[in-house]
């Protein structure tokens, strides 16, 4: 995650690319999953559209005359959310408010501090809303 922090948000050729993983993560969430990730390949070019046979997406630089080409996939969709991780979620919760709560001053960024193993559903918004930033 961090490292998206530090580079612009990717504007892409494909309007259709948030929309499946929107699709794709309400599927995981419908199925208790948590802890995926976004994997990223990026691959510069200069051409107008990527090279025959190339199943990348492109986005779109301001002078449209170089871009890169993204290769992505939701991995790590094993994990279910079970009694075992809502203990922990709780634990972890809890471990990092008291943290929270006995520090002067932070500089820890929410994203951080954030306890992955939470509710399929709140793992989701999560998500989505981190991509969203991601991909404008």
């Amino acid at each position: 995650d961090r490292n998206f922090l530090e580079r612009q948000p990717l504007r892409l050729a494909s309007p259709e690319l948030l929309a499946q993983m929107e699709k794709d993560v309400d599927f995981l969430e419908q199925h208790g999953r948590i802890d995926y990730s976004l994997l990223l390949g990026v691959s510069v070019t200069s051409e107008e559209k990527p090279q025959a046979g190339a199943k990348g997406i492109r986005t779109i630089s301001a002078d449209r005359k170089e871009g890169e080409v993204l290769y992505m996939g939701i991995i790590d969709i094993l994990q279910e959310y079970t009694n075992t991780k809502a203990m922990e979620s709780r634990l972890k919760s809890f471990q990092y408010s008291l943290k929270k709560n006995f520090r002067r001053q932070s500089n820890v960024s929410d994203i951080s501090t954030a306890v992955s193993s939470m509710p399929p559903s709140h793992y989701a918004k999560r998500f989505l809303d981190f991509m969203r930033q991601i991909f404008r």
